[in-house]
């Protein structure tokens, strides 16, 4: 490699693919469109502690009654979205004779049985963990809304993405993978008891503001007056805070995850026809593009192999950021070599014109032009290679 020589020519980004968007009124973006969907469908839910009469002209979704968490929350608001049970009522009992009469119930009863649509995980039989195409989960027992993610998830996903993302079906399994791990997870896991992080530990600070919590605060107090009606509403609202949040992950995975990925699937792939493939090259900055490369190096068994990322500013100028070791770590595998300094003491000391800055760890540099920040990557790996 000769310094300065095989730069590329300046990126032509072509942005081929395309959101079609069904459904959506004029002037209203994805997200508001998906969340006016989830508000509507919610509110108009019965829910009721007892089986009027009319009841039975509609499938019943069963669970208990008393103080609700989010897994029972976000469970009912999975099942109102399949094609099942979306125009179901919801009844809130502790009495097996009601449950029985039930279509599907969820967090109560002792029994996990799909065949029969019982999706229980208190009994102490049960042990059943998340299992993806992509990975598996071995810290976590399933919730209720694990089990009903286990069993509709791909399904609600698939619809979704027929609806409001239809360039984002042809990865079901992806996403399917990426909702757990990033929100289902984290939801079972607190239902369950299961500590975020192994071994004694002190916190060092409160974080007082979950979606678990959020969901909590909105069971009636203990001050208050209680009756039925006042805490099936706000069973309710907690349905629609915790399906939202579902809904509003998903929405920013197809419209704006999934189309990051396709990107930096590209700009790796160009980046293996040139003659710096430790260099890739993306078309905007601001995207979420780390775990996209790391899932691309270990599909094409070339784990480790990226140094830098390039991509431009709204300004003109180009940003280089070291790649690191690991998913969340802050040890890279390359730092830029010249950390802290910045302009003319920069360009001196690198020997590159129009340097920015590079961080005082080294993990990001900026230069005023593609040229520039390309060399400073060359120069990087030939000063650091020696």
């Amino acid at each position: 490699m000769t310094i300065g020589k095989d730069i590329p020519p300046f990126p032509q980004f072509h942005h081929s693919h395309s959101f079609t968007l069904p459904f959506i009124p004029f002037g209203m973006s994805t997200r508001q469109a998906v969340m006016r969907s989830v508000t509507q469908r919610i509110e108009s839910v019965h829910i009721t502690s007892a089986l009027q009469e009319g009841v039975f002209s509609r499938k019943i979704i069963g669970t208990h009654s008393g103080r609700f968490h989010c897994d029972e929350a976000l469970a009912c608001g999975l099942l109102l979205h399949t094609p099942v049970y979306e125009q179901s009522h919801i009844i809130r009992t502790r009495n097996p004779a009601l449950l029985e009469k039930a279509d599907v119930v969820v967090d109560v009863g002792g029994v996990y049985d799909h065949s029969t649509a019982r999706y229980d995980h208190h009994q102490p039989t049960f042990r059943l963990k998340m299992e993806t195409p992509r990975a598996s989960y071995t810290a976590t027992r399933l919730s209720s809304a694990g089990l009903i993610y286990l069993h509709y998830g791909r399904a609600l996903i698939k619809e979704f993405c027929q609806q409001f993302a239809p360039d984002s079906a042809e990865f079901i399994d992806v996403l399917y993978d990426k909702l757990y791990k990033d929100f289902i997870e984290h939801v079972d896991a607190i239902d369950n008891g299961v500590e975020q992080c192994s071994g004694v530990f002190e916190k060092l600070y409160h974080i007082p503001n979950t979606l678990a919590s959020r969901i909590d605060s909105l069971n009636p107090r203990w001050n208050e007056e209680i009756s039925d009606e006042i805490a099936n509403c706000a069973f309710q609202k907690a349905i629609l805070l915790a399906t939202g949040e579902f809904y509003a992950r998903l929405e920013f995975l197809c419209m704006s995850w999934i189309p990051a990925r396709r990107l930096v699937v590209q700009a790796f792939e160009d980046a293996q026809k040139s003659k710096t493939p430790e260099v890739i090259i993306i078309s905007g900055g601001g995207l979420p593009w780390k775990e996209h490369l790391f899932d691309v190096e270990k599909e094409k068994d070339l784990v480790g192999k990226t140094l830098y990322c390039m991509f431009p500013e709204v300004t003109g100028e180009w940003k280089i950021i070291a790649v690191p070791e690991k998913l969340g770590g802050f040890a890279n595998r390359l730092p830029l070599p010249w950390k802290g300094l910045r302009d003319d003491e920069l360009d001196k000391a690198s020997g590159i014109s129009g340097c920015i800055f590079v961080h005082a760890s080294g993990f990001i540099g900026g230069n005023r032009t593609f040229e520039g920040a390309f060399e400073m990557a060359q120069r990087s790996m030939a000063v650091q290679r020696k």
